[in-house]
């Protein structure tokens, strides 16, 4: 006889409970492998948000930002918040976004959209994406920064158009990597400075949670 879930869901359920309930060394440990192979843990890590919040944030999230950042974890925990980030930073949150184009019936492509898959970390899918699939602020941020070159600029809507040809296979989609399409039309820098206070603003909500739920756990066990 054999046993199995009836959906995958609730094994990765079962999981995140081990996780919650195993010790704070091989917490942490879980926690920072998790981070960096998300796609993998995604679903245990979407659980642990809710059964294990404190430690989803002190031992992944606040890490991560400061990693990002290249910020001090003692340094993010006297500030508590962000008063700007580098464009380095940024390229490392806005790393692995694509430009989408379909073909039209008539002939050629048309843009479609601009959207946000971060290959960084989770805690980038976290403040980003909450944690999802569907369509967020930052896909629409991303499409609406697009849409406004393509619409005064020329030459880098022909850029796009020519590296849309050039790859297509046939498929419904073309995808464009958002950064190599930037840098062919030095957008790069531009990209930064209009995205900044978008980028810093999510990233202090996120902080300020944080902090919340970790001070508040802590001043429990002050109790005692």
């Amino acid at each position: 006889m054999t046993y199995s879930f009836i959906h995958d869901s609730i094994q990765n359920y079962f999981s995140a409970c081990f996780v919650k309930r195993t010790t704070e060394k091989n917490s942490m440990r879980f926690y920072e492998k998790a981070n960096k192979y998300w796609k993998e843990w995604g679903d245990e890590l979407g659980f642990l948000f809710y059964l294990d919040e404190y430690r989803f944030y002190k031992f992944m999230v606040i890490p991560s930002i400061a990693a990002i950042t290249d910020i001090k974890e003692t340094s993010l925990y006297e500030l508590k918040s962000l008063s700007s980030l580098s464009h380095v930073a940024i390229k490392r949150i806005y790393s692995g976004c694509n430009i989408l184009f379909e073909p039209r019936k008539e002939g050629g492509f048309e843009y479609y959209a601009s959207y946000y898959y971060p290959t960084e970390s989770y805690t980038c899918h976290f403040i980003f994406n909450n944690a999802g699939f569907r369509i967020t602020s930052t896909d629409v941020a991303l499409t609406k920064y697009i849409d406004n070159l393509l619409k005064i600029d020329g030459s880098f809507k022909k850029n796009l158009l020519k590296n849309t040809e050039n790859r297509w296979d046939g498929s419904d989609r073309i995808y464009l990597d958002f950064f190599s399409m930037l840098r062919k039309g030095s957008y790069v820098t531009n990209f930064c400075n209009v995205i900044h206070g978008y980028t810093l603003n999510l990233i202090n909500k996120k902080l300020k949670a944080a902090f919340e739920v970790i001070e508040l756990e802590e001043s429990k066990e002050a109790l005692f």
